[in-house]
């Protein structure tokens, strides 16, 4: 029975001393888990994470790299592919003393390239006349006034060789063009075809040229080696 109580004395001692030294009690820590592990830590800034030379080796965990690719720089400037503005057309004039001269620098220039004409008198004229072009030769207009005679139209001139119109076949001469006009439309209602009205009555013409710059200068030059005495007049484009 001594025995027994002796025992349970000694157990309880010990049980004492291991609550003691679970507690800390008796100078020795006891184990702890990881929150209080963290809490614990004096300097937790000071730790370091380094690499294991595994990873930094290119190991299986390894982080693949980075590609960090720089914008590309265009080698050139590139070319502006806005339309070019179109250059607006150039004019130039000449004027003719006659109506002889007129034609002839109309041809002359007709021959040149990348222009086009316009002739205006530089008077205002003073009549307009009705007409057929002039024929080849007198036989060919004569046959034009009995063609004419036929169909009613009875007040016809043939022109003099000498004329600006030779072999012309005249159908009259009216002091306003809405005169002129109305043969006009008389004669196309009978079945006369290639009747035309021309003004007279200003001898001096005005011959434009219109077209590009490098045209028009190009086109004048060579009529005025060919034409020399010619007089340039103004001309707005």
């Amino acid at each position: 029975m001594a025995l027994l109580r002796a025992v349970v004395i000694l157990l309880a001692v010990l049980n004492l001393f291991a609550f003691a030294g679970l507690r800390g009690w008796l100078g020795v820590a006891g184990r702890q888990g990881e929150p209080e592990r963290l809490t614990n830590q004096l300097h937790p800034e000071r730790i370091l994470l380094h690499r294991s030379s595994s990873e930094g080796k290119g190991g299986k965990n390894a982080a693949p790299p980075v590609a960090v690719v720089a914008p590309a720089v265009p080698s050139t400037v590139p070319a502006d592919t806005r339309p070019a503005k179109e250059a607006p057309p150039a004019c130039g004039a000449l004027s003719a003393p006659n109506a002889e001269a007129a034609k002839a620098l109309s041809e002359a220039l007709g021959r040149q390239q990348g222009v086009t004409l316009q002739e205006q008198p530089l008077e205002p004229p003073s009549s307009w006349w009705v007409h057929l072009p002039p024929a080849d030769s007198r036989g060919a207009a004569e046959a034009l006034v009995a063609d004419l005679r036929q169909k009613g139209v009875t007040d016809v001139y043939i022109m003099n060789e000498s004329s600006a119109y030779p072999h012309a076949v005249s159908l009259g001469l009216f002091k306003q063009a809405v005169q002129a006009d109305r043969l006009l439309e008389q004669l196309r209602s009978r079945g006369v075809a290639g009747a035309k009205v021309t003004p007279r009555g200003s001898a001096a013409r005005r011959i434009e040229v219109r077209g590009s710059q490098e045209a028009v200068d190009k086109a004048l030059a060579q009529v005025a080696g060919q034409m020399p005495g010619l007089e340039p007049v103004g001309c707005a484009p």
